[in-house]
């Protein structure tokens, strides 16, 4: 919790003396549990289809570990180059895996600080869904955006909407094409269908988040839609 002040109190100075936009990898704060109910913070987030993360994700540890060796790969496990680890897909992986439901990734993040939230993994069937109520309920009512990457244009568009005087300006179809890697570029195989299954079972909790912000996305945009010419909010 004094973590959590401490934020509290930065952001509250910050935008004491001007708006400000913070970029930063945050699992939920409520503001209004902290005592600050003169501050609260809009909230946005982009989130990507959960398997395709769990897989993006492997890789990407994978290559970190294996060959770019950041220093926070190297804090967080040092094989050498010839650890099995390092010629070893997601699929070899998984194929001696019995996947456990977890709480999840995403899950975590929307949920936030209660202890619900940072119960470990395995977790009960309890504590997974209080953790999905609680993520659900703050993607519904205490972020403003949470983008879709497989629905980046319509995201984005949507973004220029909700937060004009921040992104009014953005060119839409050059942002949504900007930093994107052709689907083809991947320099890793895809995931096989019994993979894909396994990670469904461990990603329930995030898959449900998913579909719930798709349809999210879609509501907001047709709302936006019919009240673009007067009534998008001015934030």
């Amino acid at each position: 919790e004094g973590e959590q002040r401490r934020f509290a109190r930065l952001i509250t100075d910050l935008a004491s003396r001007r708006r400000v936009l913070y970029d930063r990898h945050l699992h939920f704060v409520d503001f209004a549990q902290l005592g600050s109910n003169s501050l609260r913070p809009v909230y946005i987030n982009m989130l990507r289809e959960p398997l395709s993360m769990q897989v993006s994700a492997f890789y990407f540890w994978r290559d970190c570990i294996c060959r770019t060796h950041k220093p926070f790969c190297r804090a967080a496990w040092q094989p050498s180059n010839s650890s099995p680890l390092c010629s070893t897909g997601v699929d070899a992986v998984y194929a001696s895996v019995e996947p456990q439901p977890a709480v999840g990734t995403i899950t975590r993040y929307f949920c936030g600080q209660a202890a619900v939230c940072k119960v470990a993994d395995p977790a009960p069937a309890a504590a997974r869904r209080a953790a999905l109520a609680r993520a659900l309920h703050n993607l519904r009512h205490r972020y403003l955006w949470v983008g879709v990457l497989e629905r980046l244009a319509d995201s984005l568009q949507l973004l220029t909407l909700q937060l004009p005087s921040f992104f009014g300006g953005l060119d839409v179809a050059a942002a949504s094409r900007a930093h994107v890697r052709p689907v083809d570029s991947s320099a890793y195989p895809p995931a096989q269908p019994e993979t894909l299954s396994k990670l469904a079972r461990e990603s329930a909790n995030d898959l449900t988040v998913y579909r719930h912000a798709l349809q999210l996305l879609e509501c907001r945009l047709l709302h936006c839609a019919s009240s673009a010419d007067g009534g998008a909010s001015g934030r």
